[in-house]
């Protein structure tokens, strides 16, 4: 018998084998079709959360770039000058801690438009 015979006649066979499934089968296998439509709806969820969590991630971060570049903009209407050590001041450290002073520096570091 050559090898072309020999898979013709195991073809043959097992064409003719069938396999009949018992009911618990069929319960079973309708249980999990009915899981697996509700995990499809599940994923389909979870999908939309990571969807919209990239989303909120990515406004997030635009909207940081946008404040941080509003609040650097602040920086170039400084007035600059000539930096002085506390010897040169010719002024005891009170004059730092008077509200009055602290105001007139916070003026003159955020200029009023």
């Amino acid at each position: 018998m050559s090898v072309d015979n020999e898979y013709d006649h195991i073809a043959n066979i097992a064409d003719e084998i069938s396999v009949d499934p018992s009911p618990q089968a069929w319960k079973k296998l309708e249980r999990r079709l009915a899981n697996s439509k509700s995990l499809s709806s599940k994923r389909k969820s979870t999908t939309y959360k990571f969807i919209f969590s990239v989303a909120a991630v990515f406004f997030l971060l635009l909207m940081s770039t946008i404040f941080i570049q509003k609040e650097s903009s602040h920086f170039d209407k400084i007035n600059k000058g000539k930096i002085a050590s506390w010897e040169d001041l010719n002024t005891d450290q009170a004059y730092f801690y008077s509200f009055d002073q602290i105001r007139s520096l916070h003026n003159v570091s955020y200029p009023v438009e």
